[in-house]
């Protein structure tokens, strides 16, 4: 019996540090580069990653938002009484190896993964071309940012007082 608590032990042990590997070790290395590769958009090998054609749009906002290459930011919605204001820790590269990685890390099957906010959510492009956010920290679910990667690129940015 003690034997059999033992093994259970050290397999739920090697789980963990799988988990761990995978996602520490093996993640950083599969995405090394990443920085360098964020204006340069791969809307043919992200189609056949998530199998749907990338949105001209998100192409778009890849090439010239200013924002893109910013890491934790608010994007703000200045259309919406009151603003509505979106936490950014950064944006993902639109290439297949990212894409691909990006959807791995965060169990996302519908859509395109762009950015992330450092705590477990996800922001994403629609089939349809809607900027979604989706958390497991959100009980709503998942929450429409923008109609579509123009409106997006049209958000203000900003920081909090405390993070200056």
């Amino acid at each position: 019996m003690v034997n059999v608590a033992v093994v259970v032990v050290l397999l739920a042990l090697l789980s963990f540090l799988g988990v761990v590997v995978r996602f520490s070790i093996v993640s950083a290395w599969r995405s090394k580069g990443a920085r360098s590769r964020l204006r340069q958009v791969d809307p043919a090998g992200t189609a056949a990653v998530v199998g749907f054609r990338v949105p001209e749009e998100v192409v778009e906002l890849y090439r010239s938002a200013p924002f893109l290459t910013q890491t934790e930011f608010r994007l703000i919605d200045r259309s919406t009484v009151p603003p509505k204001e979106w936490f950014v820790g950064g944006f993902f590269p639109l290439a297949p190896v990212d894409v691909r990685e990006q959807r791995k890390v965060f169990g996302l099957k519908d859509g395109i993964p762009i950015a992330d906010d450092l705590s477990k959510g996800v922001y994403f492009v629609a089939s349809d071309g809607r900027v979604v956010f989706r958390s497991p920290n959100n009980t709503r679910g998942d929450v429409v940012v923008a109609r579509t990667a123009s409106d997006l690129a049209a958000f203000a940015t900003g920081r909090d007082e405390s993070e200056e």
